[in-house]
């Protein structure tokens, strides 16, 4: 149960889905706030074409579709200009994530975001566009000549150039005081971009070992071993309302910070999610 500080900290918060999710629990997400942003998942396998009428009919039932547009998936500009124009044209698109994607194979001339920046076509149309952020890291870019900072004060750089607003969107984490300690760093870096920090959703203990492993969830991952694993306690669930309970607690403490929302990635708990914020 969620304290009233924390309620309203999360209020206006956005939730991440696949395709094939928002299919399965669009009943559900019904009941999510009218206007809600709804992040459209890019995962390997999933064709445009999923992402493109997931986005429609998510405009169709009164929310606000953000498609992840991943680099390594598109095999050139006049590809990317292509799927731009789709989901503008069937979706009226104005907000997009845009992330390198998997690394298992790049398709085309893409390997990263910024190279999606650099075609200049993300430079109007869009109100918003928003870019990953890495509070435990990113092995993906520290294996590449651009350093994290590098990556994020180039993406800072973009929002001058820009119609849109530009917005860093964090991967999940265990440990609030690294999240807030990363946000603050970023101002010192003269990294001015608003911040909406991942959160994961309430779903099985077994389920979120698996998703925090597979998307490579550093050190704060020992908090979730040492406070909620134990014999037998894989079958059971996992909330975040301690770890917003902290974090909502200690943004309220701090002068103009630069953690403006909350993003959920529910993993499919889409009904346990709304238990949550109710």
């Amino acid at each position: 149960m969620l304290n009233e500080l924390t309620k309203d900290f999360i209020n206006d918060f956005s939730v991440e889905v696949t395709p094939k999710v928002f299919k399965k629990n669009k009943h559900l997400i019904q009941n999510l706030p009218k206007n809600t942003h709804i992040y459209i998942a890019h995962i390997e396998g999933f064709k445009s074409s999923d992402m493109i009428s997931a986005a429609k009919e998510i405009v169709d039932l009164g929310y606000i579709p953000v498609p992840h547009i991943a680099a390594r998936q598109i095999k050139d500009k006049e590809s990317l200009a292509d799927l731009i124009k789709a989901y503008k044209n069937e979706s009226g698109v104005s907000e997009a994530l845009l992330i390198a994607g998997s690394n298992k194979q790049v398709y085309g001339n893409f390997e990263s975001s910024l190279q999606l920046i650099n075609t200049g076509l993300f430079d109007s149309d869009f109100k918003r566009i928003y870019f990953a952020g890495h509070p435990e890291g990113n092995k993906d870019i520290e294996a590449s000549s651009v350093t994290l900072n590098e990556s994020l004060s180039l993406k800072g750089n973009f929002s001058n150039t820009t119609d849109a607003e530009v917005i860093l969107t964090t991967q999940f984490c265990f440990d609030d005081q690294k999240v807030i300690d990363w946000a603050n760093q970023l101002v010192i870096d003269g990294i001015n971009l608003p911040v909406h920090i991942g959160v994961a959703g309430p779903t099985k203990l077994s389920n979120l070992m698996k998703y925090s492993i597979d998307c490579g969830i550093g050190p704060s991952i020992k908090i979730l071993e040492d406070n909620f694993l134990g014999v037998g306690k894989l079958l059971s669930n996992y909330s975040p309302s301690i770890f917003l309970d902290s974090l909502a607690s200690k943004i309220s403490l701090t002068a103009n910070t630069n953690i403006k929302k909350v993003h959920f990635y529910p993993f499919g708990g889409i009904k346990e999610l709304l238990n949550l914020y109710s």
